[in-house]
């Protein structure tokens, strides 16, 4: 079995092909190694080129040690074309991997090889060894060489990786270290996935692994061949004798984009965060720690770097009616860049705001519906259309035909609702259902009317056939204790959304586990598969406040690393500059939550959904809502 994390040349052909086509090359000579690897890229290099004329080339045997013919032919070839159509307008184009040194020293004797442009491709990209070299290091500098290279995501796990590999062999990597890594990971979780090494089942489940993993190449998705079928690529060049990063290949957009001359940024850049820190729920408190986090590594990793500004974070508390002035207050300090609210409610409170006046949120936690469309405002969560189509699954999974819905009455807790009976209607039944004042704080009288309602759909359908479905935030304990006192109450199945998803007010208080044990209560939340960086703010939050978090914490955790990496690709703290990188910042980012490729109105594109319940007392995993194929997992 080949577990295969690179690409295929295709993709490789075609973004050489449009770096050609950029740079203005018409002709173009190759230069390649007789092997599967040369003899493939150059094939698809070809395909792809659009200038004038693409020579047949020079294939050399992959043993040649002596290059002094192959120069003279190169320079007879190179001449020919430079005479047509001028030294800026022809490339030599090299594949080959450590041989090349010696192909540049024979090369360097003919002046008409120095007059024009030289690429490449992939193995020699960073090579040490081409400008450590005298000559190397002079004539790769005067053809300006120009190399693509699979590009590293950018986040906490391509800098562990550059890290480590640069700590060990005091060099820096190129990607193959970081598909390398990768590689590793998703055979591991392949295996731990089915409990098993047979290699033909880990053959079988590693696409699903892959497109779920998100590591140090960032999101992998395997092809019909197995390679992987998307990826960016940087662009890499020899300037004044170094290596120099000058640009980037996007697949998605089938560009390059060379960085020009950009303004720098130094001292300390204050970002703000708005977080309900007084909040009922135990997720506010997990997601704070996790922002805590992200800012030391953040700063870590721009510190190793070289970078000369840190990222300072402004702390607020709020609660949906102070929220709008806590945003003012931010804006009234130069404050434009927020991490935060978590919430729906607060977040449509400042909308308007942040809209008018310039401002970028990223938020970790809000997904209601209404608030999904384009504005500065980025939503690391999907919206809550898809967690309604999850939730309705779900429910047919478990042969619920009657659901009598109890939801927190504000912009989060109605979106969720519609979304859910927009999905539901063909499966079941739904009552119009409790709706509850979002600064309720006392459930008698809810507990009560829901009882009867309930009691009526189990003498139609029978209890085992009936469910309550719970759409609330912290305050679910305070339902649950109320509701605990009529009995047919803890007749049916309960199920909940994401808010209550790993919620400890239910379990810490032995009454309410008991009865949250009875009713089998079973909620969901974004699911993200294993990875480095999810576990290092899992074991960090676990270590502070002694608990498992929620996903939200990963996203909040992410929100903060996406926040400086736009404000470094920006060259700027300019809220409108870094509002307009962010999406293609969250497109390379690979963090805790796994891929944070935004959808156009600038929320999570996808996600699925893991199942959680409450057993012995405890919270636990049961099972996964995969959107690709609808596919419910409950063990």
């Amino acid at each position: 079995m080949l577990l295969v994390c690179a690409v295929a040349c295709h993709t490789r052909g075609a973004a050489l092909g449009k770096l050609l086509e950029h740079e203005g090359i018409e002709a173009v000579v190759p230069v390649w190694r007789s092997d599967v690897w040369g003899d493939g890229l150059r094939e698809a290099g070809q395909k792809e080129f659009v200038g004038s004329v693409m020579d047949a080339g020079i294939r050399y045997d992959v043993d040649t040690e002596e290059f002094t013919a192959l120069a003279e032919d190169l320079a007879g070839r190179v001449q020919k074309y430079v005479d047509e159509y001028g030294a800026e307008k022809v490339a030599v184009w090299h594949l080959g991997f450590s041989e090349m040194l010696q192909i540049v020293q024979d090369a360097s004797i003919h002046e008409i090889l120095g007059d024009v442009r030289w690429f490449g491709s992939g193995p020699n990209t960073k090579e040490i060894n081409l400008i450590n070299d005298a000559i190397g290091k002079e004539f790769l500098t005067g053809v300006q060489f120009t190399m693509i290279h699979a590009a590293p995501s950018k986040g906490p796990v391509a800098d562990r990786v550059f890290k480590h590999v640069e700590g060990e062999l005091r060099r820096e990597p190129n990607s193959y270290s970081h598909a390398a890594y990768d590689a590793v990971w998703i055979a591991g979780l392949a295996i731990s996935e089915i409990q098993d090494t047979d290699a033909l089942k880990i053959r079988e489940i590693l696409p699903d692994i892959a497109a779920e993993y998100s590591g140090a190449l960032g999101s992998i998705t395997f092809n019909e061949a197995g390679d992987g079928s998307s990826i960016d690529y940087d662009v890499w060049s020899v300037r004044d004798g170094m290596w120099n990063q000058i640009g980037r290949y996007s697949q998605a957009d089938d560009a390059v984009e060379l960085a020009g001359s950009a303004p720098g940024i130094s001292g300390e850049i204050t970002i703000g965060r708005l977080a309900d820190e007084d909040s009922t729920s135990s997720h506010y408190a997990e997601n704070v720690e996790a922002t805590e986090l992200a800012l030391v590594e953040f700063n870590r990793h721009l510190d190793e770097i070289g970078e000369g500004w840190s990222l300072v974070m402004k702390g607020a508390d709020y609660d949906p009616s102070t929220a709008l002035v806590e945003i003012k207050k931010f804006d009234s300090e130069g404050i434009k860049i927020i991490i935060g609210p978590e919430n729906s409610a607060a977040v449509k409170e400042v909308k308007e705001y942040v809209d008018s006046n310039g401002m970028v949120i990223l938020n970790c936690c809000s997904t209601a519906p209404e608030l999904a469309v384009k504005d500065g405002i980025f939503r690391l969560v999907t919206d809550d259309t898809k967690q309604g189509a999850a939730l309705a699954g779900i429910l047919e999974h478990e042969g619920i035909e009657a659901i009598v819905p109890v939801w927190r009455g504000d912009v989060w807790g109605d979106g969720l609702i519609e979304s859910l009976q927009a999905e539901y209607v063909e499966l079941g039944v739904m009552d119009d259902g409790i709706r509850y004042d979002a600064d309720a704080s006392e459930f008698a009288g809810h507990a009560e009317e829901l009882a009867s309602r309930v009691q009526e759909y189990a003498d139609l359908y029978g209890a085992e056939k009936t469910a309550v479905m719970y759409a609330g935030f912290g305050e679910i304990a305070d339902f649950v204790r109320a509701a605990a006192s009529h009995e047919i109450l803890g007749d049916v199945r309960w199920f909940g959304s994401d808010a209550s998803t790993k919620e400890v007010s239910i379990i810490n208080e032995p009454a309410l586990a008991e009865f949250s044990q009875k009713i089998l209560f079973t909620a969901i939340q974004v699911g993200t598969q294993k990875n480095p960086t999810r576990e290092l703010v899992e074991r960090h939050v676990m270590d502070v406040l002694g608990r498992s978090p929620s996903t939200y914490a990963s996203s909040a955790y992410d929100a903060v690393w996406i926040a400086g990496l736009a404000i470094s690709e920006a060259r700027s703290s300019d809220a409108a500059a870094v509002r307009d990188v962010i999406p293609l910042v969250a497109e390379m980012y690979s963090g805790a939550i796994g891929s944070t490729k935004l959808n156009e109105a600038g929320d999570l594109e996808q996600a699925n959904y893991d199942i959680w319940g409450v057993r012995d007392g405890q919270w636990v995993l049961l099972g996964r809502y995969v959107h690709t194929g609808d596919v419910i997992g409950l063990g």
